[in-house]
């Protein structure tokens, strides 16, 4: 028998037909409750959304009749983690960088920013995040970068998240995607992350491998060929994407795409302490090494003095600098000291540079001369400044000096240091050495006597141990408008 249903057959054998995908074709009639043929035994009702069953205890989603009710969520102290709301309705399934600690609401936490200048790294780290999963077309993930230094990649970064029980996932570094193994490999099994939420997970490749500057190289992430929809590594990704970007389901044939995952490539580096401060509105950071060899000065951004602006109040020039060309666009530069620096507004944004001169978003309200100090800030840029005499213990800045400290065992006092404007010159001052040693120091604005430093010890060769707020030893620097007491040896 042919079934036929359709509005337009004069003589159709049914009301309904369905059909598989195979073609078998069943058919259907309506009948009512004495088994007559009735079309209008089907019907379409409203469902009901919010009907309540009778229940005791704590109401879940299988309390009300489908499609359920929307149960507002006002609470996240319970952190992430939660697969089902039902269990903990305090708890959520996932998140990055959220306190959810108060019951008052969610705080946004910073994100955070991948500076350069102290190390050699290259990496595309997280705007908006996608999740793709690692299985199917898509079990292998590349995206191309090019180095601007030569280095050994020895670290592989990536964040990613789990599904099921899935095989291991490779990070792999790559200059040809048609390379073969053996090839710098970060292993990462199911038993490294031991929850379903999102990890940034940090994975030593072996061996380490040179990338060269200039020249393309591959991050790859490969799952596991045997991995489905339900046991599959996910990584996070971005859809704005400049970069070659790829995706393979066998590690071999490669097809662009328009989405590329999020990693990170270090070189090795020793474990540091940083030791950040601010000195005339620019941020410094001391690295410390662990291994105690000279620690090192680093300056954020730059700065300096200028020159006159007289002829265009809409750049900042500098004739003394040599900067790469947009090395600073998007940035933020503020006059510190001089003519400019009481504008109501002394900073402005830097929509582009060249060698010697910053163009900015807005006209300076007054002209710059050589007497104009100024600070790049904002920037995610690090220059090395000096090397300093040894491991550096602690930092402390008193007006116009930072002073180093180096420890009771060390071969040198505390090291005063500062950069001032020598006639429309941005000079550093050689560094000279105080008369006593300390292991860390304090700057205490002091009603009387202005600004004064303070230097513990934990072992004194006079003094031998003491207790801690006791003065030592009293001088005055260099400088004659600032003055430095109080040595002081503790246990």
């Amino acid at each position: 028998m042919t079934i036929t249903a359709s509005p337009t057959s004069k003589e159709s054998s049914h009301f309904i037909s369905l059909e598989d995908a195979d073609g078998v074709k069943v058919g259907f009639n309506p009948v009512d409750g004495t088994g007559k043929e009735n079309i209008t035994a089907v019907k379409r009702y409203p469902l009901v959304r919010t009907g309540l069953k009778t229940a005791t205890g704590s109401t879940k989603y299988s309390d009300f009749e489908e499609p359920y009710m929307s149960i507002p969520q006002d609470d996240w102290t319970g952190g992430r983690a939660a697969e089902d709301l039902d269990d903990d309705a305090t708890k959520f399934y996932d998140s990055c960088s959220l306190d959810t600690s108060s019951a008052a609401g969610v705080v946004l936490a910073g994100l955070p920013i991948y500076t350069v200048g102290y190390r050699n790294q290259n990496h595309r780290l997280p705007r908006s995040v996608y999740w793709q999963g690692l299985y199917g077309m898509q079990t292998h993930k590349a995206r191309s970068f090019t180095p601007s230094a030569t280095y050994n990649a020895w670290r592989a970064e990536a964040i990613i998240r789990k599904v099921g029980n899935p095989g291991n996932l490779l990070l792999k570094v790559m200059t040809d995607l048609a390379d073969v193994p053996p090839l710098p490999t970060a292993t990462i099994h199911a038993s490294d992350v031991e929850d379903y939420v999102s990890v940034h997970i940090s994975k030593q490749l072996r061996p380490a491998t040179g990338v060269l500057s200039g020249v393309k190289i591959y991050f790859v992430a490969s799952g596991r060929d045997a991995d489905d929809a339900d046991n599959h590594w996910e990584i996070a990704s971005d859809t704005v994407v400049s970069d070659d970007c790829l995706r393979s389901e066998d590690g071999t044939n490669w097809v662009p795409t328009s989405d590329g995952i999020f990693f990170r490539v270090t070189d090795a580096i020793n474990p540091f302490i940083a030791r950040f401060f601010e000195y005339k509105r620019q941020l410094y950071f001391v690295k410390a090494d662990d291994r105690s060899i000279p620690s090192r000065l680093y300056i954020n951004g730059d700065r300096g003095a200028a020159d006159s602006n007289a002829v265009d109040v809409n750049y900042l020039y500098d004739a003394t600098k040599s900067w790469g060309v947009n090395a600073w666009q998007g940035d933020i530069v503020m006059i510190t000291a001089g003519p400019g620096s009481e504008e109501n507004q002394p900073w402005r944004n830097i929509v582009s540079n060249t060698a010697t001169a910053l163009l900015v978003d807005e006209p300076w309200n007054v002209e710059h001369t050589i007497y104009t100090e100024y600070a790049i800030l904002g920037s995610d840029r690090w220059t090395e400044y000096m090397v300093l005499a040894e491991f550096v213990t602690d930092v402390a800045v008193a007006d116009e000096f930072v002073y180093f400290a180096f420890g009771d065992n060390s071969t040198n006092n505390i090291q005063r240091y500062q950069e001032y404007n020598l006639g429309g010159v941005w000079t550093q001052r050689p560094a000279t050495y105080d008369v006593v040693k300390a292991h860390q120091l304090l700057a205490i604005r002091d009603p009387a006597r202005g600004m004064t430093l303070y230097g513990s010890r934990n072992n004194h060769p006079y003094y031998g141990a003491a207790s801690l707020g006791r003065p030592l030893h009293h001088h005055r620097p260099a400088c004659a408008d600032q003055r430095a007491v109080g040595f002081v040896d503790r246990e």
